[in-house]
């Protein structure tokens, strides 16, 4: 499901130059010349554009089917513009550039509220147990799958800036093209 986003209905805005020391980009997956070149429409213009998100610092632990905890850090990051959420790792983030920000609908951010639900399911792993032996059979083995569930309780969690690579579309209305899902909005 992907939102649909007007860009006059966008909040523009330009970085402040203080937010440029925090607020990190991520690293595109996509190349917007081959995207461009894949749907036939070689000469449209792109301007480039940061677009708002979230990244969520979380420490915490992971429980144990016999109780044993894990302690983890996990950095989530938020896209408002595909409402979702994933683990990403450090060499997904770059340092932030000076252009043009563009955030989303306000009710496009997810709430704390909603987050606490949603990072005990993001981060509770299923996990190869202890090897058993069927009672009746030497040979037969089976191996079970335990669940480890993220302790929301003893947690930390914050928040930061983060900043999706973006292009605007000059189409005859303009689009704005999503750096890491290739997704116009």
């Amino acid at each position: 499901y992907a939102p649909k986003f007007e860009v006059d209905e966008i909040e523009e805005r330009k970085t402040p130059s203080e937010e440029l020391t925090s607020p990190k980009t991520l690293r595109p997956l996509i190349d917007p010349e081959v995207w461009i070149s894949q749907r036939g429409m070689e000469g449209v213009g792109l301007s480039p554009v940061l677009l708002d998100a979230r990244l969520w610092l979380v420490a915490g632990e992971l429980k144990g089917p016999n109780g044993q905890l894990e302690p983890g850090t996990w950095k989530i990051f938020e896209d408002p513009w595909a409402l979702s959420l994933q683990i990403i790792e450090n060499e997904e983030i770059l340092k932030s550039a000076d252009l043009r920000c563009i955030g989303p609908n306000t009710s496009s951010w997810i709430t704390k509220e909603r987050f606490s639900q949603e990072v005990v399911r993001l981060l509770s792993v299923r996990r190869r147990g202890e090897i058993t032996k069927s009672e009746s059979s030497s040979s037969v083995r089976s191996t079970l799958l335990q669940k480890w569930e993220f302790d929301l309780d003893g947690s930390n969690i914050r928040t930061t800036g983060l900043y999706i690579p973006g292009w605007i579309v000059h189409f005859e209305e303009e689009k704005l093209l999503h750096g890491r899902n290739g997704r116009l909005f």
